[in-house]
């Protein structure tokens, strides 16, 4: 009598003789499975991180809205513009704060966090989610500072020169935190793997540190205004500037011909005194009168002066500013100095280009 041995020794044939086929059903039935495991897995994921992805991109669009806005309106910004990009920024600052806290207390993203390259992924997107915070923290300081600009410059009287040192002063407090803010944004780019990210990370890394150098550089241009414009305008004493005004039709190294001089005192922001005068008359009655000569660079020389004195004219034959400012300054003594008397505390030089770009800023300005 034989018996069947079952398992892996057993014979693949059917008692009638003939070979089993395995069960199509069977296999199937296991694709099936399979497939909707990873369908479900993939479902619960998704549903999972929605609602991260969803706030990110409500903040990132909020942001983006309030950037355009200020970037196009500025300083002529309207009370009603500025409390609107104040509320997107807060609604900026909201959504990424729900998507940083979602990530940040996702046990699968801590658990994906341990896995080398998965963990720089999400370190990038839990840094970038904090930038985003930040950046409407910025935003919100600088709707600060612009407010309390318009509120000096509509509510208090004189010109706003006159005004400078109390704009300074109330918008100093919310542009040091500005900086502050840039600093920390900058130590969380700097934190992270400079390769290997994902595309849509690495796109939103790269326009992250753009956005920071945009606004460091209006925050060193505040601070440089700060710390310049209270004592240029006079409000730590009277302060007298020598002024050239040069014609670049007849161009020279600083901007053009020096054709006329004048001595303009500041005070508390106010023009306390001024005087101009033709360069060229200054010149020749300063050789009249001394029958001095000054030697001028050999090329003015042989191509314009031939025997004649350097002069206040051509004293910017120097392409580097202070050389000639310090030369024209003096000429003015050589010629008695100022005619008033006293200390010049700098040397200002303005030429029609120079124009352009003031009336660019105040628009048209009626002139008797």
């Amino acid at each position: 009598m034989e018996v069947e041995r079952a398992g892996k020794g057993a014979d693949p044939r059917a008692p009638d003789g003939k070979r089993r086929r395995p069960s199509r059903l069977g296999s199937w039935a296991l694709v099936t499975f399979s497939v909707l495991a990873v369908a479900l897995a993939l479902a619960l994921v998704g549903s999972r991180y929605y609602a991260l992805y969803r706030d990110a991109t409500a903040g990132k669009a909020a942001l983006e809205e309030a950037q355009n806005l200020l970037q196009e309106r500025g300083l002529d910004a309207t009370a009603l513009e500025l409390a609107t990009a104040e509320s997107k920024l807060t609604l900026a600052e909201e959504r990424f704060r729900a998507a940083w806290r979602r990530l940040d207390g996702d046990a699968l993203a801590a658990l994906g966090g341990r896995v080398p390259w998965m963990g720089d992924q999400l370190r990038a997107a839990r840094e970038l989610l904090a930038m985003g915070i930040e950046a409407g923290q910025v935003g919100r300081l600088g709707v600060d500072a612009a407010q309390e600009y318009r509120e000096v410059r509509d509510n208090e009287a004189g010109p706003l020169s006159g005004r400078a040192r109390t704009i300074i002063d109330r918008t100093r407090g919310s542009m040091t935190t500005v900086a502050e803010q840039v600093e920390s944004i900058k130590a969380r780019q700097e934190s992270l793997p400079k390769g290997g990210l994902l595309p849509p990370l690495a796109a939103a890394l790269r326009r992250a540190g753009q956005d920071t150098a945009e606004v460091e550089e209006l925050v060193r241009t505040y601070q440089d205004a700060a710390n310049f414009l209270p004592q240029f305008l006079g409000f730590e004493g009277p302060r007298t500037y020598l002024v050239l005004a040069q014609n670049n039709a007849e161009l020279l190294p600083t901007g053009g011909l020096i054709s006329v001089y004048g001595l303009m005192t500041l005070r508390d922001g106010h023009v306390e005194d001024m005087f101009f005068e033709d360069a060229v008359a200054f010149g020749e009655r300063w050789l009249e009168r001394t029958g001095s000569y000054v030697e001028p660079p050999a090329p003015l020389r042989h191509f314009l002066l031939k025997d004649w004195s350097w002069n206040l004219a051509l004293s910017n034959w120097s392409p580097d500013f202070p050389t000639a400012a310090r030369q024209a300054l003096a000429f003015l003594k050589l010629g008695g100095g100022p005619p008033q008397g006293g200390e010049i505390d700098g040397v200002l030089a303005i030429n029609v280009a120079s124009l352009e770009e003031l009336l660019g800023v105040v628009g048209p300005v009626e002139v008797p």
